[in-house]
C-alpha cells in the first residue's frame, strides 16, 4: 500500500538550495491532498535544501 502511495510517476528538478518535485495532474491523489500530504515542507536542514511539491504540467 505504501508503494502504492509513493511510486508515482513525475520529475524532480533540483538545484544546491532546492528541490521541486512536480507531479502530473493524472497523479494526484484527493485523500493524501485532503490529509495535507502534499504541502511544502519548505527548508530541511537534513536534506541541506528547501523542498517544494507542485502538480500540473512541468514548465
Amino acid at each position: 500500500r505504501l508503494a502504492h502511495l509513493l511510486l508515482r510517476p513525475g520529475l524532480l528538478r533540483h538545484t544546491p538550495w532546492e528541490a521541486e518535485l512536480i507531479w502530473p495532474l493524472a497523479a494526484v491523489d484527493l485523500a493524501l491532498r485532503r490529509a495535507g500530504w502534499d504541502q511544502d515542507p519548505g527548508w530541511l536542514p537534513w536534506l541541506g535544501r528547501t523542498l517544494r511539491f507542485r502538480f500540473g504540467d512541468p514548465s
